[in-house]
């Protein structure tokens, strides 16, 4: 198919984008960490996160939860960030860090950390290992499959990315949604690009 040309492009360029943000330099300044718990089900275990997150003094964070029934694309009722999607586990998940992304860009963040909410997080002793200059920290998963593709991906335990990663991860969604609006590639290529992109900002 025409489109798979793009798929070794996408990787050289990733890694080529990659060695960029290595270069990058970023004045001594205070972290200020932001933290993203990927939410399905609001349940005790999303309360016990709340609660023990509520404790961690200078740390924002926020639940990534769908919620179809909303009237906007997104919504912030307290802590939840509320996305305009059906939750099924797979896509969502991509989908919704990508539009938190977009949306904390240009806030005062020095660093975004995305986790599960099902995984406990020692707060005080992640804030000491972040340093701001560190495109990103990552606990890599095993591999394993899904629809007949077998991925080794960050697991659920957890990534931290610096801001400057996330602008120009946010720059090459741009160029991504250019690509599809030329070329219209079929929707689950996007997805598999997207991935391709997030593993190799992750891994190198």
């Amino acid at each position: 198919m025409f489109y798979k040309f793009f798929i070794p492009i996408i990787r050289h360029f990733s890694l080529y984008y990659n060695k960029i943000i290595n270069n990058v330099y970023m004045d001594e300044k205070e972290k200020k960490v932001l933290i993203l718990f990927e939410l399905a089900k609001i349940n005790n275990i999303y309360e016990l996160v709340n609660s023990y997150m509520n404790r961690c003094k200078n740390i924002d964070y926020y639940f990534l939860y769908c919620d179809n029934n909303i009237e906007n694309d997104i919504e912030i009722d307290n802590k939840l960030i509320k996305f305009k999607m059906i939750e099924n586990n797979w896509e969502s998940l991509l989908v919704k860090v990508i539009k938190a992304f977009v949306f904390f860009k240009d806030k005062q963040y020095t660093n975004i950390m995305i986790s599960n909410v099902s995984t406990f997080i020692n707060v005080p002793n992640i804030i000491t290992k972040i340093n701001i200059n560190t495109p990103c920290l990552a606990y890599m998963g095993y591999n394993y499959r899904y629809k007949n593709t077998v991925y080794n991906w960050p697991s659920g335990a957890g990534y931290i990315f610096n801001i400057d990663t996330i602008k120009k991860y946010v720059s090459f969604l741009m160029i991504i949604t250019l690509l599809h609006k030329i070329i219209n590639y079929p929707k689950h290529l996007e997805i598999i690009i997207l991935q391709q992109m997030t593993y190799f900002l992750v891994i190198i």
